[in-house]
């Protein structure tokens, strides 16, 4: 495998390990809001706004290495991109369980894979290239896969 190949793999593992954290930290804000008597709703409101930030954050510095002018273009579009993950699983989901009657809980493991795959390609190819490439008006350096100032 190639350096690219080596890169691309290396982004992919730290992506998964991202996506870990935002599991147990959103999970943790769930617990501790609703044990405080707070409503689920709100409780899991805390939880995806608190997952949405940890995620967008952590990517941008730890999985991509990414520098940016401002964060509320690319911010912006990783609320987004979730909120179309969120609606695609929603309908995947129903039409696996309604239509096909597939057990529930394989049918959403299945999903869950297929969109953390769509969402690390959402996150390396456009929130954290051609945003933060057009942000900057450089391209990625090739060998590091980092968005740079100087070209």
């Amino acid at each position: 495998m190639g350096s690219k190949g080596r890169a691309f793999v290396a982004e992919l593992f730290r992506f998964h390990l991202v996506g870990a954290g935002t599991l147990l930290i959103g999970t943790l804000v769930f617990l501790a809001l609703v044990s405080l008597g707070i409503e689920y709703w709100l409780a899991l409101t805390g939880d995806y706004a608190t997952g949405i930030l940890f995620s967008y954050y952590m990517n941008k510095s730890f999985t991509f290495r990414a520098s940016t002018r401002s964060d509320l273009k690319p911010l912006s579009f990783t609320i987004l991109g979730y909120l179309v993950a969120f609606l695609l699983n929603l309908i995947l989901l129903s039409i696996a369980v309604e239509r096909l009657s597939l057990d529930v809980v394989y049918s959403q493991i299945v999903i869950m894979l297929l969109l953390a795959a769509l969402n690390f390609l959402v996150f390396k190819y456009l929130i954290f290239g051609l945003l933060i490439r057009d942000q900057h008006g450089t391209q990625n350096s090739p060998a590091k896969g980092r968005v740079s100032r100087d070209g």
